[in-house]
């Protein structure tokens, strides 16, 4: 845990920061581009509808974006 890691000095203040960044890089911003993706192709009627009914067509697709919005863990 790099919190731990810094307080037990056994990493500075500034790799612990890079490390973090680097972290939450790895984890989050590929989720947040693709959510930015997704409801990208909402909000006029014609554009959702036609959205929603191709992934209804696509089910391993809709999956996929879940679990790429939501974490292994979903």
């Amino acid at each position: 845990m790099l919190a731990d890691d810094y307080l037990q000095q056994r990493i500075s203040l500034k790799d612990m920061l890079q490390q973090y960044e680097k972290q939450w890089n790895d984890h989050f911003s590929k989720r947040l581009q693709i959510g930015r993706f997704v409801q990208s192709h909402f909000g006029k009627e014609w554009q959702t509808n036609l959205f929603i009914g191709a992934l209804k067509k696509i089910p391993w697709l809709t999956k996929r974006i879940i679990k790429a919005t939501h974490g292994e863990n979903f």
